[in-house]
């Protein structure tokens, strides 16, 4: 099962993680009484809806092939919260995360902050006392926003590069019911001076974050318009290259190494933040961007545990990353076709699930249900309202007590020539990846 340290348990029963903040007021009083780590720190800010940590994983990997130090922070976590804070691709030791959580802790002794703002504050006071990350050191922080950007956490950095992954609707209650709202607020990661790259997305998207770099004096390279990249056939995808074009010329580069056809926008975004990177004056050799896209690992995202009968996990919680996943499905050479799918699924309250649903079910024969909630469990959706979800579909729904009980029963479901599907929140793929590993 998911694990936590005794000081990382008592953070989550104290500040519940589903209590979000939208605001900078509070951390910023807390990394100041901490002596503003975050003010030495090289960071590379990455926002978006889906695709955030595909694209920090490409950029991790490149860095070590550069071996450049690198230090990440990103958020939720799968199994275990050390997975949030890494450094040179290893992540945050329980020893060293008690000690880090305690002391930012002792500095904010009237609980001010959220779970995210401490845990921010606790990843940027790590990174600036680790070798190769202090002043005038050259280790890069690749920092992912928790919710939004203009009033995230996180965005507390002035970074050296800011990128944005592809924006749709989600944290419709924080972030407006409009894409242009949801743009605006992405886009308030953008600083005067600091070079912002953005991926393919829809026009009003991109009409509202160019005039947003425009304001703040930003100097922005846009998808399909500053550069350019191919997208192989599906048939072919695992054995063409594919080619990145901006206006210092063309790269051909492997497949990526996370599945699916949107990789590829979030492979070319990394490629484009990282030739920025380049002319900065980073020594990042063109053969580290192949190596950093052939060898990337963003575990729970399309991830694929073969078995009889194999298991397929993807981290997919909204109908953006759901249509992604069913276009996989339809058209990757690793599903084979007319294979029956038995599906797990579960789904936070606050997420638009009857569009995830009305996607799923032309491609899947039957469900399991079961429910997930994260560490707090505050946004879980009861077991009733998830079966009550299916209703409007011809599909075959089965409650589950738990995840163990949901995985077991697909899984009998799905054999002999059948696969498993686990998708609709991060949570439950997080649970299910636990059990499927120490299988």
């Amino acid at each position: 099962m998911i694990r936590t340290t005794p000081a990382l348990h008592a953070l989550l029963k104290r500040r519940p993680p589903e209590r979000i903040r939208m605001g900078l007021v509070s951390v910023r009083r807390l990394l100041a009484r901490m002596g503003n780590p975050q003010q030495g720190l090289k960071a590379i800010h990455v926002a978006g809806t889906n695709g955030k940590g595909s694209v920090i994983a490409f950029m991790e990997a490149m860095m070590l092939a550069a071996a450049i130090p690198v230090a990440v922070f990103t958020s939720p976590h799968l199994l275990r919260f050390n997975e949030r804070i890494r450094i040179n691709g290893r992540e945050i030791e329980d020893q060293t995360l008690e000690k880090l959580l305690a002391e930012t802790l002792s500095y904010d002794p009237h609980e001010e902050t959220t779970f995210f703002e401490l845990t921010t504050a606790a990843a940027l006071l790590h990174f600036s006392r680790t070798d190769g990350f202090r002043y005038h050191e050259r280790g890069l922080v690749l920092l992912e926003t928790g919710l939004g950007g203009r009033l995230d956490a996180t965005n507390v950095v002035t970074a050296r590069l800011s990128m944005i992954t592809a924006i749709g609707m989600d944290h419709m209650d924080y972030l407006g019911d409009s894409l242009a709202g949801i743009a605006r607020e992405k886009a308030g990661i953008f600083k005067p001076n600091v070079p912002a790259v953005i991926a393919p997305g829809h026009r009003e998207g991109i009409r509202i974050m160019t005039g947003v770099a425009a304001r703040v004096g930003s100097p922005l390279s846009v998808a399909g318009q500053d550069y350019w990249y191919t997208v192989p056939r599906p048939d072919l995808r695992r054995q063409w290259h594919w080619r990145f074009r901006d206006q210092y010329g063309i790269r051909r580069m492997p497949p990526p190494a996370l599945l699916g056809e949107h990789q590829y926008a979030n492979a070319a975004l990394a490629v484009a933040g990282t030739r920025i990177l380049q002319r900065a004056g980073y020594a990042i050799p063109d053969t580290a961007l192949s190596a950093g896209i052939a060898s990337a690992r963003w575990p729970g995202r399309l991830e694929y545990f073969a078995g009889k009968p194999p298991v397929w996990l993807d981290g997919a919680h909204n109908p953006d990353a759901i249509r992604a996943l069913v276009r996989f499905l339809q058209t990757s050479i690793q599903c084979k076709p007319n294979t029956p799918i038995v599906l797990v699924f579960s789904v936070l309250n606050n997420k638009d699930a009857n569009t995830m649903v009305q996607m799923l079910a032309p491609v899947v024969d039957q469900v399991f249900t079961t429910v997930c909630g994260g560490e707090g469990g505050g946004r879980t959706r009861s077991l009733t309202d998830l079966v009550a979800l299916w209703s409007s579909t011809e599909t075959k729904v089965t409650p589950c007590a738990n995840v163990h009980e949901a995985l077991a029963a697909a899984r009998d479901a799905a054999h002999p020539k059948g696969e498993v599907l686990v998708t609709g929140s991060l949570f439950l793929v997080g649970e299910a990846r636990s059990l499927l590993l120490s299988i």
